[in-house]
């Protein structure tokens, strides 16, 4: 398999990330979709339709192809699916795997991409929130 483009990674990305151990205990919709079914697959035309897909605009193959190379997930035969390939493990209290950070100009929202990509450097990252005030502007944290 040659090199995976920016795109395909970004899908990777963001799908490991919605069944990820940080996230899939705390999302109920998602959830209740993989309890739904008795091997516990999601149709990737209900992956796709989450927000962050949309935004990238992709198919349910373009996913497929994207999760090919994937560790933690499983596609179906007939590739329409996915589901976790491992079980969900405890992480522990929150308060002691987090980190918070201030000093961003609350002017302009970062790139959640980018703010990943520069915590990266010091570990892995398994989740990042840009902090908002309650009119939705970004507030400066992440």
């Amino acid at each position: 398999m040659g090199e995976k483009s920016e795109l395909e990674d970004k899908i990777k990305r963001q799908v490991e990330y919605y069944f990820s151990d940080v996230n899939l205990p705390k999302d109920k919709f998602l959830k209740k979709k993989v309890s739904d079914d008795p091997n516990g697959y999601v149709d990737l035309s209900i992956i796709i339709s989450f927000n962050r897909m949309d935004q990238l605009k992709v198919s349910v193959e373009d996913t497929a192809k994207a999760l090919e190379s994937s560790e933690i997930l499983q596609l179906s035969e007939d590739r329409q699916r996915v589901k976790r390939s491992t079980p969900l493990v405890e992480l522990g209290p929150f308060e002691e795997r987090a980190v918070y950070v201030s000093g961003f100009s609350s002017d302009a929202s970062p790139d959640i991409d980018d703010v990943r990509k520069a915590f990266e450097a010091f570990g892995k990252v398994l989740s990042v929130k840009l902090r908002k005030h309650a009119t939705g502007a970004f507030n400066g944290t992440a």
